[in-house]
């Protein structure tokens, strides 16, 4: 028995350095089975050195959420972006703002918040990226919309109301109108009239809002308290 035990050690040693496949040496095994353990422990490491385990999977976490307050602004203004992943340990994340290719942001995916500071006005939907290797996953924010405050005071019920340099004096009635970019008033009834109250006046200002100033341009060649301008 030692030595048909050491002649099936030989034989399947011999063997091994043929046989082209794991499966032949599962064949083999079932051939040579009678050789004993020896001859089964020498296929069964030949199979193992072929077929290696695979490699883990690669996964790129999930981002469960992202988003952005506020969603209007003013150029000038900042906004916060915000996101939550499902695993931040080993991943990489960008923040490109206007979703264009340009990364404005590589900030660390753990720390779930960056703040942006608008320069521009426009829409601009952000893209979060999570990467791990090569695998990336992608989410986009909504879109946050920033004005320029021109845009805003075009617009009638966006206008802020506040108080400025008030005119030389007083006048009731006036008349007014915007003229490119300055504002007039004109005639009325002259507060500081000696003859009292409701006297005409052909006085006219205008205001200048690039400065805050007022200024007396040519009074007007016709004295005007109630009429209407069109």
């Amino acid at each position: 028995m030692p030595f048909l035990e050491q002649r099936s050690t030989f034989n399947v040693r011999f063997s091994l350095a043929r046989l082209p496949n794991c499966e032949y040496y599962r064949t083999m095994t079932s051939r040579l089975i009678c050789l004993g353990v020896t001859a089964s422990l020498l296929l069964l490491a030949a199979c193992q050195e072929d077929n290696p385990s695979p490699p883990p999977a690669i996964v790129v976490p999930e981002i469960v959420a992202f988003t952005v307050s506020p969603t209007t602004v003013m150029v000038g203004e900042s906004v916060t972006y915000t996101w939550a992943l499902s695993e931040a340990a080993g991943a990489a994340c960008t923040l490109d703002i206007g979703s264009d290719g340009t990364v404005e942001y590589t900030p660390p995916c753990s720390s779930g918040s960056q703040t942006h500071t608008f320069t521009a006005s426009g829409s601009f939907p952000a893209t979060l990226k999570v990467s791990v290797g090569e695998q990336v996953s992608s989410e986009v924010a909504p879109v946050v919309t920033a004005e320029d405050q021109k845009d805003v005071d075009a617009t009638f019920g966006s206008i802020a109301w506040r108080p400025v340099e008030p005119i030389d004096y007083g006048v009731a009635e006036a008349q007014s109108a915007v003229v490119g970019d300055k504002f007039y008033i004109f005639g009325g009834f002259d507060s500081r009239s000696p003859y009292g109250c409701c006297r005409p006046t052909d006085r006219a200002f205008s205001f200048d809002p690039a400065t805050e100033t007022w200024t007396a341009p040519p009074s007007a060649t016709v004295v005007s308290a109630t009429a209407r301008l069109s």
